[in-house]
């Protein structure tokens, strides 16, 4: 044990073998020395330690993003064909722009269970057919299959959620994973909306390591919320909602309110749904 203090260039050595040899003054001196430098000593130890610190620090947040999943408020618009590309690709993007890819890319089995899953849960199915070096994405409803271009705009919009909901459940995850969602109501039918919700929520229940954050402006899900509650399919507790709110046009700020156990929402604006 080596300390090198001011006023002591040459330091105070201590060897762990000649301990029982040091004089009672000796140890005094010491212990003196220490507590007269303890600014100095807490200085040295951070320097010391401060490259092991950051590396932590560096571990966890690269670990944390790494399991973070992001959807954008505006996904990638419906394309009648879209171009052939040799990547094995497996996440979904921010705008959905590489799920012609991921769908094209599923093996029989695969595609198979998530379409039986997917009409189970929204009610269709989807299909990639390849035509030489373009794909283009079928949209089966019953008998009938519809190019995705000559759809509603909502389907655009919601297969690249479908797609990370999918992934979430058959994928095993040991650490948390954050799903953030922007708008994930837009161009949805009030009743594809209620469905998607109640995926969000299974999803949830299924595994307690996957946390959404949702951003709407979605009376339809707010309120499908509240019926959940109320109907006992899911806790008061389990549900956070920060609201963004404008007082006096000064600075935004966030506020918290929550549903009672009868799922009616408490501390609400009285103008925020103004029909209501």
């Amino acid at each position: 044990f080596l300390l090198k203090m001011p006023g002591n260039p040459k330091g105070l050595i201590f060897h762990n073998s000649n301990y029982k040899k040091i004089h009672k003054n000796t140890v005094s001196n010491i212990i003196k020395e220490i507590e007269s430098n303890k600014e100095q000593i807490s200085i040295y130890i951070m320097e010391f330690l401060m490259p092991s610190i950051i590396d932590a620090c560096n571990s966890y947040l690269s670990d944390y993003f790494k399991n973070v999943k992001y959807i954008a408020p505006v996904r990638a618009t419906a394309e009648r064909y879209y171009r052939k590309q040799g990547l094995n690709v497996q996440e979904v993007d921010a705008r959905g722009e590489n799920v012609p890819m991921i769908l094209q890319n599923m093996s029989g089995k695969e595609q198979e269970n998530f379409n039986e899953w997917l009409d189970k849960n929204f009610g269709f199915k989807i299909v990639t057919r390849v035509i030489e070096e373009h794909v283009s994405i079928r949209i089966i409803n019953g008998e009938k299959e519809t190019n995705i271009a000559d759809t509603g705009f909502g389907y655009s919009q919601i297969i690249p959620i479908i797609l990370i909901l999918w992934k979430s459940i058959n994928k095993k995850n040991t650490n948390e994973v954050q799903i953030i969602i922007e708008q994930p109501e837009l161009h949805l039918h009030p009743k594809m909306q209620v469905r998607l919700l109640k995926v969000i929520l299974s999803v949830i229940y299924r595994n307690k390591n996957i946390k959404f954050f949702l951003e709407t402006h979605s009376e339809t899900l707010i309120n499908q919320l509240g019926l959940q509650i109320e109907n006992k399919n899911i806790c008061a507790d389990d549900i956070n909602i920060l609201l963004i709110e404008q007082p006096d046009e000064k600075e935004s700020c966030i506020r918290h309110v929550c549903f009672n156990e009868e799922g009616y929402l408490e501390d609400w604006p009285i103008d925020f749904f103004e029909e209501a």
